[in-house]
């Protein structure tokens, strides 16, 4: 399926086509499992069910939102970031154990979802990020790629949750000024 085979289809379903729709599910369902397998098991240790429960999770978003996309926009980051955002709340809901790996910068950076954008920025942005101090480090990865709130990481710390959050904007300004 081309990548404006799908925009047609959601065109046609917001018009009452039901055939198109459940082709339209169905592409999405392949879609999305396709990306959860590309993101989650490079990063993360994860049992084989939670690919089928987020893909349930975005199909119910998709459904309850797809008639108020903008259908002059393309569709497929729009679709990406649904399954981006299921996926971190999985992660955050803790149902499996966190695995981390040097590479998981690439999920702090959005880049696992988008194969089209070739960066070589993320050994580079991972070398920033070692050279923050080591507690700026240390919160800025349980809150950025851990997906941690503040009164969590607050909480396991032993720090205030303005701590918290007053540590995580120092050390995105240390990354802002030593990539320059």
């Amino acid at each position: 399926m081309t990548v404006l085979e799908p925009l047609e289809l959601l065109r046609k379903s917001n018009q009452g086509d039901k055939a198109s729709y459940e082709k339209l599910l169905l592409w999405l369902q392949g879609h999305c499992k396709i990306q959860l397998k590309k993101g989650l098991s490079r990063y993360y240790s994860f049992p084989e069910q939670a690919l089928d429960d987020i893909t349930q999770e975005v199909l119910i978003s998709f459904h309850e939102t797809h008639q108020t996309f903008d259908e002059t926009r393309p569709l497929l980051p729009w679709i990406n970031a649904i399954i981006r955002h299921k996926m971190i709340d999985f992660i955050r809901r803790k149902d499996f154990v966190v695995v981390m790996t040097a590479t998981d910068i690439e999920v702090l950076k959005g880049k696992w979802l988008i194969e089209e954008q070739e960066d070589d920025m993320s050994g580079d942005l991972y070398q920033l990020i070692e050279r923050l101090p080591a507690d700026q480090f240390e919160i800025l990865k349980l809150a950025k790629i851990e997906g941690y709130s503040s009164k969590e990481i607050a909480r396991e710390l032993n720090l205030s949750d303005s701590n918290v959050k007053v540590i995580i904007h120092r050390a995105v300004k240390m990354l802002k000024k030593l990539s320059f």
